[in-house]
């Protein structure tokens, strides 16, 4: 069964040395939106310190095979920054 590696990163990398066997990429896939949904119930606070969640997963060989990504995006906030205040 092949292993793979969920590295965090939410302000600050988190690797992850041991690594967890699974049945395929498909079951990583969903074992990482599951640990980024449980990193998010944990601390639900953390997308207000950073702008995103990032769980990387890498195989044995430290091929990275996707990417699972949480965003906070504020677009309000970017267009009120970019118009012109009144005078």
């Amino acid at each position: 069964m092949p292993r793979y590696f969920f590295h965090t990163t939410n302000g600050r990398h988190t690797p992850d040395a041991e690594g967890i066997d699974l049945a395929n990429v498909s079951a990583a896939q969903t074992a990482a939106i599951k640990l980024a949904g449980e990193l998010l119930k944990d601390a639900p606070d953390l997308l207000r310190e950073t702008t995103d969640l990032k769980v990387e997963v890498m195989d044995a060989k430290a091929v990275t095979l996707f990417t699972v990504l949480v965003t906070v995006s504020h677009p309000a906030a970017a267009q009120n920054a970019a118009e012109p205040s009144a005078a």
